[in-house]
Protein backbone atom coordinates (compact mmCIF):
# COMPACT_ATOMS: atom_id res chain seq x y z
CA UNK A 1 0.00 0.00 0.00
CA UNK A 2 3.01 2.12 0.78
CA UNK A 3 4.94 1.63 -2.22
CA UNK A 4 1.42 2.18 -4.45
CA UNK A 5 1.41 5.50 -2.39
CA UNK A 6 4.95 6.56 -3.20
CA UNK A 7 4.51 5.64 -6.75
CA UNK A 8 1.99 7.95 -7.42
CA UNK A 9 3.48 10.83 -5.38
CA UNK A 10 6.80 10.35 -7.17
CA UNK A 11 5.13 10.14 -10.56
CA UNK A 12 2.42 13.08 -10.12
CA UNK A 13 5.97 15.28 -9.16
CA UNK A 14 7.48 14.08 -12.40
CA UNK A 15 4.37 15.16 -14.66
CA UNK A 16 4.14 18.58 -12.55
CA UNK A 17 8.15 19.69 -12.91
CA UNK A 18 8.20 18.08 -16.58
CA UNK A 19 5.48 19.69 -17.57
CA UNK A 20 3.01 18.89 -20.13
CA UNK A 21 5.16 16.80 -22.60
CA UNK A 22 4.43 16.41 -26.53
CA UNK A 23 1.77 14.10 -28.42
CA UNK A 24 4.00 12.13 -30.26
CA UNK A 25 6.96 12.35 -27.01
CA UNK A 26 3.95 11.39 -24.54
CA UNK A 27 3.86 7.31 -25.51
CA UNK A 28 4.96 5.06 -22.27
CA UNK A 29 6.58 3.07 -24.96
CA UNK A 30 9.34 5.40 -25.64
CA UNK A 31 9.77 6.31 -21.94
CA UNK A 32 7.67 9.45 -21.85
CA UNK A 33 5.06 11.02 -19.27
CA UNK A 34 1.43 11.38 -20.63
CA UNK A 35 0.78 15.01 -19.93
CA UNK A 36 -2.01 15.88 -18.29
CA UNK A 37 -4.42 17.90 -20.39
CA UNK A 38 -5.81 21.38 -18.78
CA UNK A 39 -7.05 22.79 -21.91
CA UNK A 40 -10.60 23.29 -22.51
CA UNK A 41 -11.54 22.05 -26.14
CA UNK A 42 -11.87 24.87 -29.02
CA UNK A 43 -15.27 24.80 -30.90
CA UNK A 44 -17.09 26.45 -32.90
CA UNK A 45 -20.25 26.67 -34.81
CA UNK A 46 -21.87 27.88 -37.93
CA UNK A 47 -25.88 27.68 -38.33
CA UNK A 48 -26.66 26.02 -42.19
CA UNK A 49 -29.98 26.87 -42.36
CA UNK A 50 -30.76 30.30 -43.86
CA UNK A 51 -34.01 30.86 -44.52
CA UNK A 52 -37.06 30.96 -42.67
CA UNK A 53 -39.24 29.26 -45.47
CA UNK A 54 -36.79 26.38 -45.02
CA UNK A 55 -37.42 26.01 -40.95
CA UNK A 56 -40.97 26.15 -41.85
CA UNK A 57 -41.06 23.60 -44.23
CA UNK A 58 -38.48 20.90 -43.11
CA UNK A 59 -39.33 21.12 -39.06
CA UNK A 60 -35.40 20.82 -38.72
CA UNK A 61 -32.55 23.60 -37.82
CA UNK A 62 -28.99 22.25 -39.20
CA UNK A 63 -25.70 23.37 -36.73
CA UNK A 64 -22.56 22.25 -38.25
CA UNK A 65 -20.20 21.87 -35.14
CA UNK A 66 -15.93 21.72 -35.02
CA UNK A 67 -13.98 20.76 -32.83
CA UNK A 68 -10.49 20.48 -31.89
CA UNK A 69 -9.81 17.06 -30.23
CA UNK A 70 -11.62 14.14 -29.19
CA UNK A 71 -14.75 14.55 -26.86
CA UNK A 72 -18.18 15.27 -26.89
CA UNK A 73 -20.57 17.78 -27.85
CA UNK A 74 -24.39 19.15 -27.03
CA UNK A 75 -26.18 20.93 -28.87
CA UNK A 76 -30.24 23.08 -27.94
CA UNK A 77 -31.47 26.21 -29.14
CA UNK A 78 -33.99 28.76 -29.19
CA UNK A 79 -35.97 30.21 -32.04
CA UNK A 80 -37.71 33.68 -31.44
CA UNK A 81 -40.66 34.82 -31.75
CA UNK A 82 -42.29 32.35 -29.69
CA UNK A 83 -39.58 31.33 -27.66
CA UNK A 84 -39.90 28.09 -29.80
CA UNK A 85 -37.32 25.52 -28.16
CA UNK A 86 -35.62 22.51 -30.38
CA UNK A 87 -34.79 18.96 -28.88
CA UNK A 88 -31.27 18.73 -27.72
CA UNK A 89 -29.45 16.52 -29.74
CA UNK A 90 -25.81 14.93 -28.11
CA UNK A 91 -22.88 13.41 -30.14
CA UNK A 92 -19.72 11.82 -29.32
CA UNK A 93 -16.75 13.11 -31.73
CA UNK A 94 -14.46 10.26 -32.40
CA UNK A 95 -11.73 12.26 -33.24
CA UNK A 96 -11.11 16.19 -34.12
CA UNK A 97 -13.16 17.42 -37.11
CA UNK A 98 -16.51 18.75 -37.93
CA UNK A 99 -20.02 17.22 -37.27
CA UNK A 100 -23.86 17.93 -38.20
CA UNK A 101 -26.63 18.51 -35.69
CA UNK A 102 -29.92 18.59 -36.95
CA UNK A 103 -32.47 20.01 -34.34
CA UNK A 104 -35.68 18.98 -34.30
CA UNK A 105 -38.88 22.08 -33.89
CA UNK A 106 -42.29 21.09 -32.43
CA UNK A 107 -45.05 21.41 -34.88
CA UNK A 108 -46.32 24.26 -32.99
CA UNK A 109 -43.08 25.83 -33.34
CA UNK A 110 -43.38 25.21 -37.06
CA UNK A 111 -46.60 27.01 -37.43
CA UNK A 112 -45.54 29.59 -35.48
CA UNK A 113 -42.56 30.11 -38.08
CA UNK A 114 -44.77 30.05 -41.36
CA UNK A 115 -46.12 33.62 -40.27
CA UNK A 116 -43.18 34.88 -39.12
CA UNK A 117 -41.00 37.75 -41.10
CA UNK A 118 -38.12 36.88 -39.41
CA UNK A 119 -36.70 34.63 -36.86
CA UNK A 120 -33.40 35.13 -34.11
CA UNK A 121 -32.09 31.92 -33.53
CA UNK A 122 -30.09 31.37 -30.28
CA UNK A 123 -27.66 28.28 -30.22
CA UNK A 124 -25.73 26.99 -27.15
CA UNK A 125 -23.20 24.44 -27.39
CA UNK A 126 -21.51 22.48 -24.92
CA UNK A 127 -18.90 20.22 -25.17
CA UNK A 128 -16.20 18.39 -23.37
CA UNK A 129 -12.89 16.88 -23.91
CA UNK A 130 -11.91 13.25 -23.00
CA UNK A 131 -10.59 14.83 -20.21
CA UNK A 132 -12.84 16.53 -18.48
CA UNK A 133 -12.44 20.04 -19.81
CA UNK A 134 -15.61 21.49 -21.06
CA UNK A 135 -16.40 24.84 -22.98
CA UNK A 136 -19.73 26.70 -23.27
CA UNK A 137 -20.42 28.68 -26.79
CA UNK A 138 -23.22 30.78 -27.86
CA UNK A 139 -24.03 32.29 -31.02
CA UNK A 140 -27.26 34.17 -32.39
CA UNK A 141 -28.36 34.96 -35.83
CA UNK A 142 -31.55 36.28 -37.38
CA UNK A 143 -32.78 34.45 -39.89
CA UNK A 144 -34.96 36.24 -42.85
CA UNK A 145 -37.38 34.71 -45.65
Amino acid sequence: MRFRLVAVVLLLASVATAGPAPADDASPALGGVPGIDLVAPRPSLRIISRDVGALARTGHLVVRVRLNERGNGAVVARLQPGNIQTTAVEHGFPEAGRMTFVLRISRRGTALLRQAPRVTVRVKLAVEDLAGNRRLRRHRAVLRR
